[in-house]
């Protein structure tokens, strides 16, 4: 009987363990691999967004979103049109009522649909923002007054009254303005509250510009039908 010769049987171990170790290596990759495969797919449906909450793993794909616009007819924009200036008359002093004429919409996450006019130095942007089926999700005025020497310039709860007073129809003397800088270039003073069947807001911003010594004053008002999907949801005129 031939024997065995241990050192031949210590190499065929050490040549038995290379190989259980590259089977396991090779599982290991393979495994990695798959929950890789699986995490990129949970990243690319926006199941799982892992790209956003550990910036490690930005590189894992993501599915482009094409923000796609409703098209509007011209009855859809004569609609939208008319419910602007209803909001209009109905919140501006009659003496900065005027035609609105329609502007060109930009594509944007919400659709949207605006007009403008001008009246006595000042100019008013009108803004409808709508859903899928064209359904009014909120109405709102943007306006740009002409400023006279003794205006103030600074924001406070009784400048915002001041200038709400000069366009607006609203006694405002008794409303509660909250007044907040909103970033270092930006402050606003404004009333938001459910007023019957919507949520209204009106208020006062001012942008400060470093090219320009004077800082830019604008006025705003809006309106949130209860119907609107962001009726329960913003909290300012300014969320949207």
């Amino acid at each position: 009987m031939d024997q065995i010769n241990p050192q031949q049987f210590e190499v065929g171990k050490k040549e038995n363990s290379g190989a259980e170790a590259i089977i396991v290596f090779i599982e290991l990759l393979v495994g990695l691999f798959l929950l890789f495969l699986i995490f990129a797919i949970l990243n690319y449906f926006s199941i799982l967004n892992l790209s956003k909450s550990f910036p490690v793993l930005s590189f894992l794909p993501q599915q482009k979103v094409v923000v796609r616009q409703a098209v509007l007819s011209q009855q859809d924009k004569t609609t939208f049109t008319s419910a602007i200036s209803a909001f209009a008359n109905e919140t501006i002093l009659p003496q900065f009522i005027t035609a609105p004429k329609i502007l060109l919409s930009t594509p944007s996450a919400l659709n949207s649909f605006s007009v403008s006019w001008s009246v006595r130095n000042s100019s008013i942007q009108g803004n409808v923002t709508y859903d899928g089926s064209k359904k009014i999700s909120q109405i709102s005025l943007l306006l740009y007054p002409a400023l006279a020497v003794k205006d103030p310039l600074t924001l406070s709860e009784a400048n915002t009254k001041y200038y709400l007073a000069k366009y607006f129809l609203q006694d405002f003397s008794k409303t509660a303005f909250s007044c907040r800088i909103a970033s270092s270039t930006l402050s606003i003073c404004e009333h938001f509250a459910t007023s019957g069947n919507a949520r209204v807001g009106y208020g006062m911003l001012i942008k400060q510009s470093k090219s320009i010594l004077a800082p830019f004053i604008n006025l705003f008002a809006c309106t949130i039908p209860n119907s609107s999907p962001f009726f329960s949801k913003v909290s300012s005129c300014l969320t949207l």
